[in-house]
């Protein structure tokens, strides 16, 4: 709700900018990292050292506020495309394909509850597809990943491998991965009417 308000105030503010929705960020704005992992951050899991394939996105909590302040908010598409994978009893949850022009990428969102699309399901640019959740995680949060067509499965939402054939090798993690919100910026520049 909170993100159509904000596009509805600019639209006021800047008539002459469209939004015709080519992207959109994937949970209310302002976001930031509270804690989570960062894109290419090296982090520390079970099964071993790896390069963080995403981001992980939370509201601002508020000072002496839980970890789970955001939990229960609304994820929506950050493009429109076809969901491809929906799960929200493992960390995985939701894998949209998006093909824009001769561009196909992948987007995921981890730890989400409440699912509100189901495989095969065509959704639109802003469409709530899930909330926030804390499913294989200790504070909820959105863990949110821009797949590209190399990656061995970018199907499989809860597709972690770990090693230098995998996670643990920088390069290979960024040919499988595109830093979200690097790629979604660009995808968002306004056209003037």
């Amino acid at each position: 709700m909170k993100i159509h308000t904000y596009i509805s105030i600019i639209s006021l503010l800047f008539p002459s900018l469209s939004f015709a929705c080519e992207a959109t960020w994937p949970i209310v704005h302002p976001f930031k990292n509270n804690g989570g992992y960062a894109f290419l951050q090296k982090a520390k899991y079970s099964g071993g050292w790896i390069y963080h394939p995403g981001e992980d996105w939370n509201v601002p909590t508020p000072p002496g506020g839980s970890c789970d302040a955001d939990k229960g908010l609304t994820v929506v598409a950050v493009a429109a495309g076809t969901v491809v994978y929906n799960n929200p009893r493992r960390w995985g949850g939701i894998v949209i394909k998006h093909q824009q022009g001769k561009q196909a990428w992948f987007s995921q969102y981890g730890h989400i509850q409440n699912s509100k699309v189901k495989v095969g399901d065509q959704v639109s640019c802003k469409q709530a597809i899930a909330e926030i959740g804390d499913t294989a995680t200790k504070c909820a949060h959105l863990h949110f990943e821009i797949r590209s067509l190399l990656h061995p499965m970018p199907e499989n939402g809860s597709y972690w491998l770990y090693g230098k054939q995998g996670l643990g090798s920088k390069s290979q993690t960024k040919r499988w991965y595109h830093n979200p919100r690097s790629f979604l910026e660009a995808k968002m520049k306004p056209t003037p009417k």
